[in-house]
């Protein structure tokens, strides 16, 4: 995605956050994209990404992150069916900046997790002259219950940051087709 296409993503996005009373403050989200390997779907226009089931393998969901600082973050993705219902939340935990690869490997414990979750290094971002940091989530669409069971639909993806009660930007809705 070139920089400007990523600047005017952001700048639509920003500013439905900004019009969102019911988004949360401080460290913020304020893009959140899918991307497949054939195309990169920013939701600008708010009718959502398109992908097909025959086509896509695996979506992989980029976050654009506002005022982490040097801190530990943990991010949960919330993954919601067209009725609203709770499909699957994954906890990504994010690391600090000057974590080694050895430590990213090692991972964090989490509340509720059996095992050390792996880590993940936001890479540093700047879009027109503001500082941001870029994580990418793997969500797999292949092989799982979406596909065996026909849960196509209007999806939508929400993100919240270190717990809190509300997103931390605007959702991503995604449209699942055959």
């Amino acid at each position: 995605m070139s920089s400007r296409t990523f600047a005017t993503a952001l700048l639509f996005s920003t500013a439905a956050a900004l019009a969102d009373p019911g988004l949360a403050r401080g460290a913020e989200c304020p893009l959140l994209m899918a991307r497949t390997p054939s195309s990169v779907h920013a939701d600008t226009d708010r009718g959502g990404a398109k992908i097909s089931v025959r086509t896509t393998e695996d979506v992989t969901l980029e976050i654009l992150l506002a005022g982490l600082g040097d801190a530990e973050h943990l991010l949960e993705l919330r993954f919601l069916l067209p009725t609203g219902e709770l499909f699957e939340r994954i906890e990504v935990p994010i690391a600090r900046p000057d974590t080694s690869p050895r430590e990213l490997a090692a991972g964090r414990v989490l509340p509720g997790h059996p095992h050390p979750v792996p880590q993940h290094a936001a890479e540093p971002l700047e879009v027109e002259g503001k500082p941001y940091a870029r994580l990418r989530v793997p969500f797999p669409i292949a092989g799982t219950a979406i596909v065996h069971n026909s849960l196509y639909g209007r999806w939508t993806v929400e993100a919240y940051l270190d717990g809190a009660e509300r997103p931390c930007g605007p959702a991503l809705p995604l449209q699942i087709g055959r």
